[in-house]
């Protein structure tokens, strides 16, 4: 799964040093998933991801930029951790990138692993980004999305996303027209407590082992 922004939209601010786990199944793969905020540290493998999922993928110096001007609170990082207690850090199977602009957080990069995609992590992304862009003061989100990524489109509005309007030829690499969605609502209370229900419920269907 991997959608596509543009960069530059704003400086954000920074928000809490937010985490988030869940457990993986017995079948397939053991251990867990931990959302965290991007480091430096982790930019190579990042990239890595990001080659592997766009046409026309950021560098991996835009990623140091954007965390040295101090954006480390809007880039986030799902690991798989084992449980094994292995050397290091636990492999980074997906991430996301949004700017905060007042109360509009925009989305410019989701991706996930390719080993990993069509397993739901997607969806457990999109939804601990919510929760914790709402708890920088976002009240709705925005994106774009390509004309032809219907899967994406398909889990974007299944989780309330709407489409505000459509840029003719918004991609240049491909000439193809863009989507822009919004998700608004965000700073009720009663959605973000809609949010977290389906944030627990959400089972993530990993790799076999």
């Amino acid at each position: 799964m991997a959608f596509m922004g543009r960069p530059g939209f704003g400086r954000g601010r920074p928000g809490p040093r937010h985490s988030n786990r869940i457990p993986l199944p017995p079948e397939g793969e053991p251990g867990f998933l931990v959302f965290e905020s991007m480091t430096p540290a982790d930019v190579n493998e990042v990239a890595e991801i990001e080659e592997a999922s766009f046409p026309t993928p950021y560098t991996p110096q835009i990623f140091r930029d954007e965390l040295r001007e101090g954006w480390p609170a809007c880039w986030w990082v799902v690991r798989h951790d084992d449980g094994r207690g292995g050397r290091g850090p636990a492999p980074i199977v997906a991430y996301i990138g949004y700017y905060l602009q007042r109360d509009r957080a925009h989305i410019a990069k989701i991706a996930t692993h390719p080993g990993w995609r069509r397993r739901r992590l997607g969806e457990w992304l999109l939804l601990n980004t919510l929760l914790v862009a709402r708890e920088q003061g976002a009240a709705y989100v925005s994106l774009e999305v390509r004309e032809s990524n219907t899967a994406a489109q398909r889990l974007y509005f299944k989780w309330g996303f709407v489409q505000l309007r459509r840029f003719r030829g918004y991609y240049e690499d491909t000439g193809e027209d863009g989507l822009i969605l919004v998700f608004t609502g965000l700073a009720d209370r009663r959605t973000a407590s809609r949010l977290r229900q389906e944030l627990a419920g959400v089972e993530i269907v990993p790799p076999a082992g």
